[in-house]
């Protein structure tokens, strides 16, 4: 007999999005919730009307959403007021907490999970995962008992393990995915498309838009007179399937990349802020793509010189394409659910 929903254990996320944040910690919190949602867990997300305004679809897999007012520690008292019970966990992602809050964490519930990525911080917690393979220089509490850092724990949603079983739907040659992030504040997506648009070898591309994108209509002008065969997709809810179709994607280097490798997708990443380094890095290290660095005035012609040398060299995609599936299986997310789960437990 399965456990009632109402008596199974709550974990309580705490993430924002906005076109200036981009939507990857809603994304890869999102994924940690359906995994957790596997495992018999229920899921609040507490965040900003900002969040929910910016990236609806992504809050999806959570059972409840509660908007919040309070700043700083306040925060905290806020997301204890809103939850009824016990709460068994609570999951940060977010760059403007601290080791002070992840610690204040402990009065909303005893394990606490942070997602992160930066090394100047000091983490303090009971389970820290970290996506890239960069865990030198990072700053552990003598509380943290599990680091689950690399690829192996990227949080990636369950669509992406289903299309890895399934294959895809076929690659199609000089078919090119371009994606520069949920919001794309400063319209890469156009700059990117230029630089490849009527290159050779290049036969149709796909650009992906999130939904809040607010140059969406600058995007739809520049395709409508295209060299290019070019289709737009904003917010495509199959994003597996699409993936799974491109011969090459040009992407920028955040957590997309961990899905695309996922897929066995080969890719040329661009560097568009400075915590998209160390992705950018891992990918490199492992031969699952190239990377053209940071944007600058020579960004559109290392584009084009990448992207036409790979479109030409079947063999390196291919290479590529298994080195990424080495990297990344689609199991990151399981992963990181049940080592919530078996930790909280001990915590009770």
């Amino acid at each position: 007999m399965t456990e009632s929903r109402d008596f199974s254990p709550l974990a309580v996320f705490r993430f924002d999005a906005s076109p200036t944040i981009g939507g990857g910690h809603a994304v890869r919190s999102g994924a940690l919730a359906t995994a957790l949602a596997e495992e018999g867990w229920r899921t609040l997300c507490a965040t900003r009307h900002e969040t929910i305004a910016t990236a609806p679809r992504v809050l999806e897999p959570f059972d409840e959403v509660v908007p919040l007012c309070a700043d700083g520690a306040r925060e905290i008292d806020e997301i204890a007021a809103c939850i009824e019970g016990s709460c068994q966990a609570a999951v940060i992602d977010h760059y403007g907490w601290d080791q002070a809050l992840h610690r204040a964490c402990r009065r909303i519930a005893p394990c606490v999970t942070v997602i992160e990525d930066r090394r100047e911080v000091l983490h303090d917690c009971d389970i820290f995962v970290n996506q890239s393979i960069e865990p030198d220089g990072m700053r552990f509490g003598e509380d943290v008992l599990d680091k689950l850092i690399g690829p192996r724990y990227a949080l990636l949603r369950p669509s992406f393990r289903r299309a890895r079983v399934c294959g895809g739907s076929g690659k199609e040659e000089g078919r090119v995915l371009l994606l520069c992030g949920y919001t794309d504040e400063r319209n890469l997506t156009e700059r990117l498309f230029d630089a490849m648009d009527g290159a050779p070898g290049v036969r149709a591309i796909d650009v992906v838009l999130g939904a809040a994108n607010m140059h969406r209509e600058c995007v739809q002008r520049r395709l409508r007179r295209a060299a290019t065969p070019s289709h737009l997709h904003v917010d495509p809810a199959p994003l597996a399937s699409l993936m799974a179709r491109a011969s090459l994607a040009v992407t920028a280097a955040g957590s997309t990349c961990w899905e695309l490798a996922c897929l066995g997708v080969p890719m040329v990443t661009v560097v568009a802020a400075p915590n998209q380094a160390p992705v950018a890095r891992t990918l490199m290290a492992a031969g699952a793509g190239g990377s053209v660095g940071d944007v600058d005035d020579t960004l559109d012609m290392r584009l084009r010189e990448q992207v036409v040398g790979l479109l030409a060299d079947g063999a390196r995609r291919r290479h590529m394409a298994a080195r990424g599936q080495d990297l990344v299986d689609g199991f990151g997310a399981v992963r990181v659910a049940r080592a919530i789960n078996t930790r909280s437990r001990s915590r009770s």
